[in-house]
């Protein structure tokens, strides 16, 4: 049986903003690279974050990293209009993934910081929140609640980044900084933060996995 139509809402984000949601797709979600976000993907992501710190499959650590994984993904699925219009539809197209963005920032510009929710009370976007928590715990191999530029290479790296464009990157974002070049969590929020809402071209946060104006492709 046909599924009740889907209630789309156009991508209202700028040329830049579109530009940056397209690659973090590309690079970071789409693992399977077939321009569409499901549940494989997501498996294979936490394949790659367990490689990061070697964990077996039997390990806890690596159970705890899947548990976590599967949690974003349900909560992403459930904060998406298209979902909660089709259950039967488990999976985000790039169309969708801009228009799902494009409200959320607007809910940031509305709220001045990071939004809980949109503002029509319909998208929790709690796992969001988890998923930049769990990226961060794996990249900072170390332990020691810091990202510094050997880490951030390693993990970018995993995911097709050339080590010489990430040290680039790394540079330039913590070039402001004074605690030694290191991203503890808090910063490394702020810097995604900017990735998904700053128009400026020139904003650390717009560099926090690479240059987002070049192809992947062209960065390894």
């Amino acid at each position: 049986m046909a599924g009740t139509p889907i209630a789309r809402s156009s991508n209202r984000l700028g040329h830049y903003l579109t530009r940056k949601q397209e690659y973090i797709f590309n690079l970071l979600y789409d693992t399977m690279h077939d321009k569409n976000l499901s549940r494989q993907d997501f498996k294979e992501l936490q394949k790659r974050l367990s490689s990061l710190k070697n964990l077996r499959a039997t390990s806890e650590e690596n159970r705890k990293i899947q548990t976590r994984v599967g949690s974003i993904w349900s909560g992403l699925m459930k904060s998406s209009r298209h979902y909660r219009s089709n259950p039967l539809q488990l999976h985000l197209s790039v169309p969708e993934w801009l228009s799902y963005w494009s409200d959320f920032v607007k809910s940031a510009r509305s709220c001045k910081g990071w939004p809980a929710m949109s503002d029509d009370g319909q998208t929790d976007y709690t796992w969001h929140t988890e998923f930049i928590d769990l990226i961060f715990d794996v990249a900072d191999t170390k332990g020691d609640e810091y990202i510094d530029k050997e880490e951030y290479t390693l993990f970018l790296t995993v995911f097709g980044l050339s080590a010489v464009n990430c040290e680039k990157s790394f540079t330039y974002i913590t070039r402001q900084q004074t605690n030694g070049h290191k991203l503890d969590k808090n910063r490394f929020k702020d810097l995604w933060f900017e990735f998904i809402t700053s128009e400026d071209e020139d904003s650390p946060g717009s560099f926090l996995f690479g240059n987002p104006l070049m192809t992947l492709d062209d960065q390894n």
